[in-house]
């Protein structure tokens, strides 16, 4: 009987460990350094209210169990739960655009923060590689690359070597949620941040068109913010690393 590769929780798991550990060596010395792993609740403000007041390096995430399951993003439909089977109405645009000289810019942007990380398994161990989202291909195997191991790239993010702006991320957001029709939905993945102190934050989103909607209107309630605000309206959980 073949052995099932892990779930993408288990890999996002360890993903947030492996990041919250380096993090906490190369910031051994800062106290306000942590990993946050940001929990929605109803009395909660928007996420884009509080994704406007962390600063830093941006990135998003998404997991597949296995390398050969990545070519299922170039098919990926967004459709919703009243959708036919047969429904051709809500494939994403994406990698018809990414590569168009039109979008430079955005394919920048893109390899710099978007990474699709996928299991896979060195002798009995299993582990993640990520490769740049844009880079993938209609093949079981992706190319090479581009790839990063687990930890290489968690140097990365923590050493900001890698990342965008807020700015360049919210922009990039927009991009996203345009290459969708207005009435799919928009793609689920993790959002990190990681800010001047070394604080990490990451936080599960479940629709970016609905982010990316957001942020284009102003918060009125705070509409100069300060991180205290942010933090008194979040569920926040730190690891002692």
């Amino acid at each position: 009987m073949a052995v099932k590769e892990p779930y993408e929780n288990i890999y996002i798991g360890n993903f947030i460990y492996t990041l919250g550990y380096l993090s906490g060596i190369h910031n051994a010395s800062s106290e306000e350094a942590g990993v946050h792993l940001i929990q929605q609740t109803p009395d909660d403000k928007k996420w884009s209210d509080l994704l406007t007041r962390w600063k830093g390096k941006y990135f998003f995430f998404e997991f597949k169990r296995e390398e050969k399951g990545c070519q299922q993003e170039l098919k990926k439909k967004y459709c919703k739960k009243t959708c036919k089977d047969n429904c051709e109405d809500h494939r994403s645009t994406y990698f018809s655009k990414i590569n168009d000289e039109k979008y430079a810019d955005m394919k920048g942007i893109s390899d710099r923060s978007h990474f699709l990380g996928y299991g896979v398994r060195i002798s009995e161990a299993r582990t993640i590689k990520f490769i740049p989202y844009s880079s993938v291909s209609d093949s079981d195997k992706q190319s090479k690359e581009d790839v990063l191991p687990l930890s290489d790239l968690c140097k990365k993010i923590i050493n900001s070597d890698i990342g965008v702006n807020e700015k360049e991320f919210y922009k990039y957001l927009n991009f996203l949620s345009k290459c969708v029709d207005e009435s799919a939905e928009g793609a689920s993945g993790f959002v990190v941040n990681i800010n001047q102190n070394g604080n990490v934050h990451l936080v599960d989103i479940k629709d970016t068109k609905i982010l990316a909607n957001d942020l284009d209107k102003p918060d009125k309630t705070y509409p100069d913010p300060q991180p205290e605000n942010a933090r008194k309206k979040t569920k926040t959980h730190r690891l002692g690393f």
